[in-house]
């Protein structure tokens, strides 16, 4: 335990020479620092891998399943899937943390070959520049590519808005399950829902973009309109004022009149 805390201490220090040395900028040397940590803190430095290449490929299987237990136990999906099949998915599900504001995963345009399950914190889904979906625990995204035939291109941005947790499944390790278990295959093709799919495109984007411009036009119609109200009621209670001023007017010209009449009666 000390040993890993002096290592995590001397590679800290490491880091800010190598920040200091190059000039990084601010900016990017707290984004840098603060991954350290973040990742430092969920793995304790202990190196999944490492340990995993030290066990005899049996144990390797249960310590595989048991790391992806979340997956395999929440999502129906996996339900009917034997020992074996899911001693086979475990070696394909590794362990995706992600830190705030990181890397788009995966970026727009770019293949989806990936099946990822949020275990845990939320992402972000951006397509052209506007935010369609927030994931969180328990959702899945990616793409059905066990019922395609060709590779899609991602429509989306996915980005990571808390420390995150995510079991990512590989298309070629899931593939080759799915073609040897064929009984899970056919139940896995039915009962995973996916809640946000890469390859297609949002239709309503554009319905939504126009429905905020309308909303925004009759706003400022709105806005117009009251301002409109104001400056006639200003104009009113001038006019008001200025009947009032002249019809006090009148008055004291009458007054001024039975006074002069008065003194020629005299």
């Amino acid at each position: 335990m000390y040993a890993n805390t002096n290592r995590y201490h001397e590679m800290l220090n490491s880091v800010r020479d190598f920040l200091k040395l190059y000039q990084v900028p601010k900016g990017l040397s707290e984004r840098v620092m603060d991954y350290i940590a973040s990742t430092w803190s969920m793995s304790r430095g202990i190196d999944t891998e490492k340990v995993l290449q030290i066990c005899p490929k049996d144990m390797r299987a249960d310590i595989c399943v048991h790391l992806n237990r979340k997956v395999f136990k929440e999502h129906p999906a996996f339900r009917l899937a034997s020992d074996g099949c899911l001693r086979a998915l475990g070696y394909g599900v590794p362990d995706h943390p992600l830190r705030p504001w990181g890397p788009h995963l995966p970026p727009a345009g770019e293949s989806v070959d990936s099946l990822c399950f949020v275990v845990s914190g939320s992402l972000e889904v951006i397509q052209d520049d506007e935010v369609v979906a927030i994931l969180g625990k328990g959702d899945v995204f990616g793409d059905v590519f066990w019922k395609e035939v060709t590779l899609a291109q991602s429509c989306a941005n996915v980005r990571a808005l808390t420390y995150c947790d995510l079991h990512v499944i590989k298309r070629d390790a899931l593939q080759k399950v799915l073609e040897f278990y064929t009984a899970f295959a056919n139940h896995f093709s039915r009962n995973l829902l996916l809640t946000y799919n890469l390859r297609k495109r949002q239709k309503n984007t554009e319905g939504r973009q126009e429905r905020r411009r309308e909303e925004r036009r009759g706003e400022e119609r709105r806005g117009e309109e009251r301002g409109g109200e104001e400056r006639g009621g200003e104009e009113r209670g001038g006019e008001r004022r200025g009947e009032k001023g002249r019809g006090e007017e009148g008055r004291g010209e009458e007054r001024r009149g039975e006074e002069r009449r008065g003194e020629e009666r005299r």
